[in-house]
């Protein structure tokens, strides 16, 4: 009886279909990943427009400070304000919202100004 070293033929096919079984198993993920890493991004840009427009309503006239909406690319921006849970306080909430893929998503932000002395 010889010994012969190596892997026979069965075994080969063996470790190529468990290795087969698990690359397929990481390219149906792709997709998945992709999706999410987008979404991420466009919910650090809302996020981002929603400071913005708060820390641009906080650089107004305490008087001057009012509701409004606006549309900026893919993002639409609404503002409302209304009088803070306190005297001399406004509360303001801005919601950024966009669709993506049919599906409506969105960002909110609050904060309270109190009128300056």
């Amino acid at each position: 009886m010889r010994r012969e070293s190596g892997f026979s033929l069965v075994e080969v096919m063996v470790a190529t279909a468990i290795l087969l079984i698990g690359l397929l198993a990481i390219v149906g993920q792709w997709p998945a990943g992709t999706q999410a890493v987008i979404q991420g991004q466009f919910q650090t840009e809302a996020s981002v427009i929603a400071q913005r427009i708060l820390e641009d309503l906080g650089t107004k006239d305490y008087p001057s400070i009012a509701s409004g909406n606006l549309v900026e690319g893919r993002y639409t921006i609404a503002w409302s304000v209304v009088a803070g849970p306190i005297a001399n306080c406004k509360t303001a909430e801005v919601t950024v919202s966009w669709n993506w893929l049919g599906q409506n998503h969105g960002v909110k932000m609050a904060t309270i100004y109190g009128a300056k002395y």
